[in-house]
């Protein structure tokens, strides 16, 4: 915990160069360009040609499947990523400890989780086909839960019938942790 309390404070020095991301059904794609008005800074699809030296500061946003934060590994491997956001469809700030272990992310490297939410419209191939069987039991087994809460009626409503659940306040502690950490060296 001292190394990452340290890391955080040298990091004080270091700019953040852009938004990087990758999404598959339009949430993160979503979350990138409110974070990116936010911040005043230029968000980059990894599906496009992207216009930044590989020593580049980022924050890089992907779309969570089993933990595991999509074009994360590839993304590290060509940038200096300074923060993580794993788009899902927990609650915001859920699954943090997992991401960081499932996705191997060092301690200096900040780790947020948002809420997106769920097209099974816009899903493709294998994806769709895995989460269509994997919803079909979860929804009978939700439909059991005698008194359920409100958050378990949310989960089995977006579940049946899908859901937008991108808001300003799945970013909250990111912008927070932005301005604590790097805004003062963006200036």
């Amino acid at each position: 915990m001292k190394e990452a309390a340290m890391y955080r404070r040298l990091w004080l020095f270091i700019m953040v160069n852009a938004i990087l991301y990758l999404s598959s059904t339009g949430f993160t794609e979503k979350y990138a360009k409110l974070l990116s008005k936010r911040l005043n800074l230029p968000a980059y699809s990894m599906k496009t040609t992207i216009p930044l030296d590989t020593d580049s500061e980022i924050i890089y946003l992907g779309w969570l499947k089993a933990g595991f934060v999509s074009g994360y590994k590839k993304a590290a491997k060509q940038y200096k990523i300074r923060a993580v956001l794993g788009v899902g469809m927990g609650e915001n700030g859920s699954q943090l400890d997992n991401i960081r272990k499932v996705n191997q992310i060092p301690d200096e490297i900040s780790v947020f989780s948002a809420q997106g939410g769920y097209a099974p419209e816009r899903l493709k191939g294998l994806w769709r086909f895995i989460l269509n069987m994997k919803f079909k039991s979860d929804i009978k087994r939700y439909e059991q839960i005698p008194n359920r809460t409100a958050d378990e009626d949310a989960v089995l409503d977006m579940m049946k019938n899908g859901g937008d659940y991108v808001s300003e306040d799945g970013l909250t502690p990111l912008i927070d942790w932005y301005k604590s950490t790097v805004s003062d060296t963006n200036a």
